[in-house]
């Protein structure tokens, strides 16, 4: 009898030591993706300097999302395996106090679905955990690629002004950027209206006008194509339709000009 009882709690030590490595097994490696930098195509030192400084803002809120992540696991993991350890515990308990077989296998399944449950639960809340960090490192990645675009935009993008006249019509405008909405204004004696152009590339789009003046309505639509971009002359080409109507009628038409695209200075549109 004394031997037999020496035996039980070395027996259960083993089986808590087994239970140790075999409940709290290493975490998997969560991979985090490496920070996409765009420091090219543009030498203008203050694009350079907004550049970095929203990379250096990125890292940042890489860091803080890492080390909320690794808070979060640190808690996780502890909760884990207190509650683990005191259901072992209890377990034990309860097998020391069994008198038969059925006893015992109805305190062992009892403890695997406590088990099974706590582990179905802790990796629930990892995953939420990778889900957390995840988001947040994508949005710091969008955050910068949006700071560089601005930057981008502000000092690196050509801009052009346009210049051009077709009887009595005079057109001028400054376009920031040739992949972005932009506007013309066209100048008469009797009336003065923009054209607003609506990019589909960098080479062309569509447009559209409309105006009042007095009892005169009139508007107007088409397409545009811009060549010789890669000249320091490149031209804005404009075709299309336009309907001028009065109380007592309208009149249609179809029309085209050509306009001149003179390079301006990176960062003229800041």
């Amino acid at each position: 009898m004394f031997r037999k009882r020496q035996t039980i709690p070395i027996l259960f030590l083993f089986l808590a030591v087994l239970a140790c490595n075999t409940l709290f097994p290493d975490l998997p490696q969560n991979t985090v993706p490496d920070p996409v930098r765009k420091d090219g195509e543009c030498t203008d030192q203050r694009f350079k300097d907004a550049e970095l400084a929203a990379f250096q803002t990125m890292l940042q809120e890489r860091k803080a999302a890492t080390d909320a992540f690794d808070q979060q696991i640190t808690e996780i993991e502890k909760n884990y395996k207190e509650r683990l350890l005191k259901q072992r515990t209890d377990y034990n308990n309860a097998l020391n106090s069994c008198k038969d077989a059925a006893c015992s296998a109805g305190a062992k399944a009892d403890y695997d679905t406590y088990v099974t449950r706590e582990q179905v639960d802790h990796e629930a809340k990892i995953q939420i955990a990778e889900d957390a960090e995840q988001t947040a490192i994508e949005q710091a990645q969008d955050n910068y690629n949006a700071a560089v675009e601005e930057a981008r935009r502000k000092y690196c993008t050509k801009a052009y002004e346009v210049t051009g006249q077709i009887a009595d019509a005079q057109f001028s405008g400054v376009i920031c950027s040739l992949e972005q909405p932009f506007t013309i204004d066209v100048t008469t004696p009797f009336v003065n209206y923009p054209l607003e152009f609506t990019p589909s590339s960098s080479t062309g789009g569509s447009y559209s006008f409309q105006w009042t003046q007095g009892i005169v309505n009139a508007s107007g639509s088409g397409t545009y194509t811009v060549a010789g971009l890669e000249t320091d002359s490149p031209q804005l080409s404009v075709s299309g339709d336009s309907t001028g109507t009065i109380p007592v009628g309208s009149v249609s038409g179809a029309g085209a000009v050509v306009l001149n695209l003179s390079p301006l200075g990176t960062g003229a549109c800041q």
